[in-house]
């Protein structure tokens, strides 16, 4: 077994030395004497009360939550709805990577080939939240950005503090670990787990070194016992650590093999798990808010009266691809709040929510103020717009990389701030304010991406419109296999001067096997306002192609039609 002294004998001495000290300060009524045997009761009595501090700790940290760009937290056990999470996910492959920066819904719009992405769904196996913690095997849930994987683990967390007494949750944030901690490769997770756990508890004041040593002790009696529960919330987040990655890898395959008999629940967006496996670990995916869902999470966290109301407001097709991740429901609810309404046309939609965020402070990250004088947020919104562009179009960016284009460094936005502003101070306040806003968060130590994807797609297609050189970027941009079939370009055809005209460079290209360039233009309907000529050609083609398909074009029928049913307004 694992032991975190050099042998039992020095830690039952080290017990014995502090044993008294410490029930004296927890417990003055109570305190022995200086005897070296303490009467047992006594210390399992003051074992149980340093957990009980230690479980109310956890609560208090971990039990509530806010919703994007909210300034008030809800209690989490009665907001929580309780989530899909679908047993048979599986990775997306090396040469599709790119998808493992969205949700399974998102992914099926691009899954061109093979069957409806409905009838795969019908088929898989799931899993409620609650039978994670009755499992042994270790578990890795994967999920999109603002999917509730961290609302998920502290859930866990939180029900294994109210009903399972014998077991101690470990709720590891991975971005709060130092990585000068997986410096070795003969690190134990194990040791690091401890470590995070006695720092929860001895931050409070009146817990000393013996209550440390007290808490070592019983955390290895319950490691033995198979009495741990570590949940490791954001594996991305630590994914560019280098070689201290793979001392971690190697770690947590350590801890499984050395106790297995211990419960391991590991959180993850996709791209991040790569060619990394854990052992025994079965893969799982967290699904897509569906409407239920929706409902009873309104109805938990604005209460049922008002739930009901935004219910069907919240249905516009517009809305489906935001108000399916939970993070981006309180943004949409506050803009329908101040309207009475829900704005129909997805890109006036999109731009009043941006606005809204970019002149918020964002209440978790213990900010108070913006340093610059943009209280619209005009300035930091202009700056974010051209962050979304210069990232997502970054001929930089490696093939076989393309999940840093929706990341960015510290030191990236320092240097766009740069280019953006007219003086060094003025660079470094911009980027600060930028960082504490709700429109972005922190993915791993100086790393940083949008709240959401469509944030970012709005956002860089608003910069492509305005683009001097738009036509040839957005031309060079169709033979691009990510960007081609994200949200950008259909958005910016929706954004350009003149619709028609880009519609005619479009139609002039050479189009490829799965119709890429007609599933483009045809998504674009759904924010271009083209003229009733251009309008009746994409009707024409459409109809060509289902009516006279060419062999090879019948397994892409059903995408193509998919991708005209977006079209919104006189389209």
């Amino acid at each position: 077994m694992w032991w975190p002294y050099k042998g039992k004998a020095e830690f039952e001495r080290i017990v014995r030395n502090h044993l008294t000290n410490f029930i004296r300060d927890k417990f003055p009524g109570d305190a022995p004497s200086n005897s070296p045997d303490a009467p047992a009761q006594l210390q399992a009595q003051s074992t149980e009360n340093l957990l009980a501090a230690y479980r109310d700790r956890i609560k208090e940290k971990y039990g509530k939550i806010m919703l994007l760009g909210e300034t008030e937290a809800h209690e989490l056990k009665r907001v929580f709805v309780e989530l899909s999470i679908n047993e048979s996910y599986s990775r997306p492959t090396a040469n599709d990577e790119w998808m493992g920066m969205w949700n399974s819904e998102l992914r099926n719009r691009y899954a061109v080939i093979g069957a409806r992405p409905g009838k795969d769904q019908e088929s898989q196996r799931r899993i409620k939240p609650e039978d994670l913690l009755k499992r042994r095997e270790p578990a890795v849930i994967a999920g999109a950005p603002g999917c509730g994987k961290t609302t998920l683990m502290r859930w866990l967390t939180l029900q294994v503090c109210d009903n399972d007494p014998k077991r101690i949750p470990i709720f590891v944030e991975m971005k709060g670990l130092n990585k000068e901690s997986f410096n070795g490769a003969d690190v134990r997770l194990e040791s690091v787990l401890f470590d995070h756990a006695a720092t929860e508890l001895l931050k409070k004041p009146d817990t000393n070194e013996a209550g440390r040593e007290r808490l070592q002790g019983e955390f290895a009696r319950r490691l033995e016992s198979g009495e741990i529960v570590a949940l490791l919330d954001g594996l991305d987040e630590v994914r560019g650590w280098e070689k201290h990655f793979t001392h971690l890898y190697d770690s947590i395959n350590r801890f499984v093999e050395d106790h297995g008999n211990n419960l391991l629940i590991i959180s993850s967006r996709p791209f991040a798990l790569r060619d990394r496996r854990f052992g025994k670990a079965e893969e799982m995916e967290i699904a897509p808010f569906n409407r239920d869902q929706i409902a009873l999470f309104l109805d938990h966290y604005f209460g049922e009266d008002e739930g009901r109301k935004l219910l069907p407001k919240l249905m516009s097709p517009d809305l489906s691809d935001l108000v399916s991740v939970p993070t981006l429901i309180g943004a949409i609810v506050r803009r329908i709040r101040q309207s009475g309404k829900v704005e129909t046309d997805r890109l006036k939609l999109y731009e009043g929510i941006v606005a809204d965020l970019a002149a918020r402070i964002d209440s978790q990250k213990n900010i108070e103020r913006f340093r610059l004088d943009d209280h619209d947020g005009r300035l930091k919104l202009a700056f974010l717009t051209q962050l979304a562009f210069d990232r997502l179009f970054d001929d930089g960016v490696e093939q076989g990389k393309e999940a840093e284009r929706v990341a960015f460094t510290t030191d990236f936005i320092e240097a766009s701030a740069r280019r953006f502003c007219r003086d060094a101070w003025e660079a470094f306040t911009l980027a600060a304010d930028v960082k504490a806003t709700p429109m972005v968060r922190e993915v791993a130590e100086n790393v940083w991406s949008f709240s959401h994807l469509t944030l970012q797609e709005y956002l860089a297609a608003k910069a492509l419109a305005a683009h001097p050189d738009c036509e040839s970027v957005l031309v060079r941009a169709c033979f691009h296999p990510l960007l081609v079939e994200m949200e950008t370009l259909p958005m910016a055809l929706g954004m350009v001067r003149n619709h028609d005209r880009m519609y005619e460079t479009l139609e002039q290209l050479p189009e490829s096997l799965d119709h890429k360039l007609l599933r483009l233009r045809a998504r674009g309907l759904a924010s271009a306002k083209v003229k009733p000529q251009t309008l009746q050609k994409m009707l024409q083609r459409l109809d060509d192609f289902i009516t006279s398909p060419k062999p090879e074009d019948t397994t892409y029928i059903y995408s193509v039609v998919r991708a005209f049913a977006q079209a919104r307004g006189e389209a």
